[in-house]
């Protein structure tokens, strides 16, 4: 039987806390720095919020399928 803790393995799951904790850290901050710093409204809030999403999983799909 193989061994499921290798050092690929770990460091897999390394990264992906790390993009995914990255992600969330920043995902409560953004609306705050749209309304107060750029004077945005709630409409531009739901849409960064909803285009940023959209990017990073669009993103996240083209790096799943190169690798």
């Amino acid at each position: 039987m193989k061994k499921l803790w290798t050092k690929d393995f770990i460091f897999l799951s390394l990264s992906n806390l790390f993009m995914y904790g990255s992600f969330y850290m920043l995902l409560p901050t953004m609306p705050l720095f749209i309304v107060e710093i750029l004077n945005g409204e709630e409409k531009h809030v739901g849409l960064i919020i909803g285009l940023f999403s959209a990017a990073r999983r669009f993103f996240l799909v083209l790096y799943l399928e190169s690798g």
